[in-house]
Protein backbone atom coordinates (compact mmCIF):
# COMPACT_ATOMS: atom_id res chain seq x y z
CA UNK A 1 0.00 0.00 0.00
CA UNK A 2 1.58 3.11 -1.23
CA UNK A 3 -0.42 5.07 1.17
CA UNK A 4 1.23 3.72 4.20
CA UNK A 5 4.62 5.25 2.41
CA UNK A 6 3.15 8.50 1.21
CA UNK A 7 1.30 9.95 4.14
CA UNK A 8 4.30 10.21 6.73
CA UNK A 9 6.61 11.77 3.88
CA UNK A 10 3.25 13.91 3.01
CA UNK A 11 3.25 15.15 6.41
CA UNK A 12 6.75 15.74 7.01
CA UNK A 13 6.82 18.04 3.68
CA UNK A 14 4.02 19.83 5.07
CA UNK A 15 5.92 21.00 8.18
CA UNK A 16 8.24 22.13 6.27
CA UNK A 17 6.46 24.01 3.54
CA UNK A 18 7.17 27.57 2.86
CA UNK A 19 4.38 28.74 1.13
CA UNK A 20 0.35 29.14 1.41
CA UNK A 21 0.05 26.77 -2.16
CA UNK A 22 2.46 24.22 -0.64
CA UNK A 23 0.88 23.82 2.42
CA UNK A 24 -2.86 23.79 1.35
CA UNK A 25 -1.73 20.97 -1.68
CA UNK A 26 -0.03 18.91 0.45
CA UNK A 27 -2.89 18.92 2.96
CA UNK A 28 -4.93 18.24 0.26
CA UNK A 29 -3.03 15.35 -0.76
CA UNK A 30 -2.96 14.25 3.58
CA UNK A 31 -6.41 14.14 3.30
CA UNK A 32 -7.14 12.49 -0.10
CA UNK A 33 -4.72 9.72 0.35
CA UNK A 34 -6.22 9.61 4.05
CA UNK A 35 -9.61 8.98 2.55
CA UNK A 36 -8.85 6.02 -0.01
CA UNK A 37 -6.73 4.70 2.63
CA UNK A 38 -9.75 4.39 4.81
CA UNK A 39 -11.93 3.14 2.13
CA UNK A 40 -9.29 0.67 1.75
CA UNK A 41 -8.98 -0.74 5.79
CA UNK A 42 -12.35 -0.12 6.85
CA UNK A 43 -14.71 -1.58 3.51
CA UNK A 44 -15.26 -4.96 3.01
CA UNK A 45 -14.38 -7.95 2.61
CA UNK A 46 -11.89 -7.54 5.05
CA UNK A 47 -8.92 -4.68 5.87
CA UNK A 48 -6.91 -3.96 3.36
CA UNK A 49 -8.98 -5.96 0.51
CA UNK A 50 -11.90 -3.04 0.19
CA UNK A 51 -11.68 -0.89 -2.49
CA UNK A 52 -12.02 2.59 -2.65
CA UNK A 53 -15.79 3.48 -3.60
CA UNK A 54 -16.27 6.47 -6.57
CA UNK A 55 -19.67 7.74 -6.20
CA UNK A 56 -19.18 10.96 -8.18
CA UNK A 57 -19.98 11.47 -11.97
CA UNK A 58 -20.74 14.08 -14.26
CA UNK A 59 -23.48 12.76 -16.62
CA UNK A 60 -22.85 12.45 -19.62
CA UNK A 61 -19.12 13.13 -19.87
CA UNK A 62 -16.35 12.05 -17.45
CA UNK A 63 -15.54 9.39 -15.09
CA UNK A 64 -16.90 8.51 -11.60
CA UNK A 65 -14.73 9.81 -8.71
CA UNK A 66 -15.04 10.13 -5.54
CA UNK A 67 -14.20 13.30 -2.54
CA UNK A 68 -10.98 12.18 -1.88
CA UNK A 69 -9.61 11.88 -5.77
CA UNK A 70 -10.93 15.70 -6.10
CA UNK A 71 -8.57 16.39 -3.05
CA UNK A 72 -5.90 14.23 -4.61
CA UNK A 73 -6.05 15.94 -7.78
CA UNK A 74 -6.11 19.51 -6.20
CA UNK A 75 -3.46 19.04 -4.12
CA UNK A 76 -1.39 17.84 -6.90
CA UNK A 77 -2.02 21.20 -9.42
CA UNK A 78 -1.44 23.57 -6.10
CA UNK A 79 1.72 21.53 -5.70
CA UNK A 80 2.84 22.21 -9.49
CA UNK A 81 1.61 25.69 -9.71
CA UNK A 82 3.46 26.42 -6.94
CA UNK A 83 6.51 24.76 -8.36
CA UNK A 84 5.84 26.78 -11.65
CA UNK A 85 5.62 29.92 -10.06
CA UNK A 86 9.02 29.36 -7.83
CA UNK A 87 10.48 28.38 -11.11
CA UNK A 88 9.52 31.74 -13.17
CA UNK A 89 11.27 33.45 -10.38
CA UNK A 90 14.75 32.87 -9.80
CA UNK A 91 14.93 36.26 -7.99
CA UNK A 92 13.51 34.93 -4.90
CA UNK A 93 10.57 37.05 -4.90
CA UNK A 94 8.03 35.84 -2.15
CA UNK A 95 4.64 35.08 -3.29
CA UNK A 96 2.85 36.54 -0.28
CA UNK A 97 5.06 39.81 -1.00
CA UNK A 98 4.50 42.54 -3.65
CA UNK A 99 6.80 42.16 -6.69
CA UNK A 100 8.95 45.18 -5.89
CA UNK A 101 9.98 43.85 -2.27
CA UNK A 102 12.86 41.66 -2.33
CA UNK A 103 13.45 38.75 0.62
CA UNK A 104 16.48 38.39 1.75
Amino acid sequence: MLNLVALPLIARAATQADSPATIVGLGLLLGGAIGNLADRLLRSPSPFHGAVVDWLRIEPYGPTFNLADVALRAGGLLLLFGLLRRSRDPAGVDAGESAGERVG
